[in-house]
């Protein structure tokens, strides 16, 4: 039976996780799968509790366990036993405003989480555990599918065709001894800013795959400074799992084209920036390929 949030709330407060009487807990925009409350005492947001589906709630718990030195991850507190619900510790900060530059908090994402991750041997697939892939040749191949079906013709057809033959011809197909876990929806909608800097992530939906992905579709995440330059600077900060400039540069090209399918469906008040910046990628991949 589904528990009410006044029935979690007395639970976690006979387990001393937050002080008795009712807190206030307001409800948040949270993840398609859940809903999300801001917990505050005495005024001042002090928990996040996330209510979601087993299956997320406890790939949630072990990603946060697993890289619970982070220090831009959030401190969980309580896992319910029965995975209906998380609570952890509330980060201080706003979300997509205020964040400086790209090439500082992409350094910051670095050095706060991606340097953190470590390989992932008993997954025996690539992708999200309740939509694993066989190899991540095939994680990127739904990727693809999925981003020319709701791209449409947003973009030209040669577009797309320089899309398919980047799959084909020149992206890796990352191999077991190239699987981490990773956070899987590092975009700026998931980031916390502070002053101007980086301060957390939230909201892991966790997947197995190269570090590489990652850290592109954070810098694809925001229409601005999408270019090479602060790419490849970008890219200075991460210290495992390297690969050549060219290489970096086609993996992200990919993945900005995946991103212009999610603006559709999710920020197409993005759209007109995105796709000022798509002809100059599309042009390099072509390039590339020759």
């Amino acid at each position: 039976m589904e528990q009410t949030i006044d029935e979690i709330l007395q639970r976690l407060a006979h387990l001393n996780l937050i002080a008795a009487g009712r807190p206030e807990a307001k409800a948040v925009k949270g993840t398609t799968e859940g809903r999300v409350y801001i917990l505050s005492e005495n005024g001042t947001p002090s928990y996040v509790l996330k209510l979601e589906d087993a299956i997320y709630t406890r790939e949630t718990a072990d990603f946060l366990n697993r890289y619970s030195e982070s220090p831009l991850l959030p401190t969980l507190l309580h896992a319910d036993p029965e995975h209906r619900y998380l609570l952890y510790a509330y980060q201080r900060g706003t979300t997509h405003i205020n964040r400086g530059s790209k090439l500082d908090w992409m350094n910051r994402l670095a050095a706060g989480l991606l340097n953190h991750y470590t390989p992932e041997q008993e997954f025996r697939d690539f992708g999200r555990p309740d939509s694993p892939c066989r190899t991540w040749r095939e994680f990127n191949r739904r990727s693809l599918e999925f981003a020319k079906e709701t791209i449409g013709d947003v973009l030209p057809a040669k577009d797309h065709k320089i899309a398919e033959r980047t799959w084909e011809e020149k992206l890796r197909d990352w191999g077991a001894d190239d699987k981490y876990w990773l956070h899987g929806d590092t975009g700026v909608h998931n980031f916390v800013f502070h002053e101007e800097k980086m301060a957390g992530v939230i909201d892991p939906s966790p997947i197995a795959g190269p570090i590489l992905y990652d850290f592109t579709y954070a810098f694809c995440s925001s229409p601005d400074d999408l270019n090479v330059e602060t790419l490849l600077r970008a890219y200075e900060g991460l210290s495992v799992q390297r690969a050549e400039p060219s290489e970096v540069m086609l993996e992200t090209a990919f993945q900005l084209y995946c991103r212009i399918a999610i603006c559709l469906m999710h920020h197409p008040q993005d759209l007109p920036a995105y796709l000022a910046a798509w002809p100059s990628w599309a042009t390099m991949m072509e390039e590339l390929l020759d």
